[in-house]
């Protein structure tokens, strides 16, 4: 739905929690759905947010980074930020390789350098 899309996106959209309330009480089993002037004008507005082009700034010394990525069956991204100023993006489409089912010898070799080290993710 696009308000859960949406609030993905919220900590890169300014005020979103007041631009998305409509549209959130929107959502509530209770609530009947009647699209009204106030959503039509939270829709538009969230959307264009959501769709306008972030201009991305240099990163200042001494200040902190904050990434936020994302990973699907069928692709990566990710975001460096430094004080809700946007630094660089990055995506990438997961190719065959990674939903293959059986490994092939390279990949093999690697997992079983790997297995030694322990990590969370």
């Amino acid at each position: 739905d696009f308000v859960g899309l949406a609030s993905y996106y919220r900590w890169f959209v300014k005020n979103f929690a007041s631009i998305a309330t409509h549209l959130i009480r929107l959502t509530k089993n209770e609530v009947p759905f009647e699209w009204t002037d106030n959503y039509e004008e939270s829709f538009q507005k969230l959307k264009t947010l959501l769709t306008t082009t972030h201009i991305l700034t240099l990163p200042v010394e001494g200040k902190d980074f904050i990434i936020y990525c994302d990973a699907s069956h069928s692709g990566l991204g990710v975001v460096l930020m430094q004080e809700r100023n946007f630094i660089a993006y990055a995506s990438r489409q997961l190719k065959h390789v990674f939903i293959q089912k059986d490994l092939n010898l390279r990949q093999m070799r690697w997992i079983e350098l790997l297995k030694d080290y322990d990590v969370t993710i």
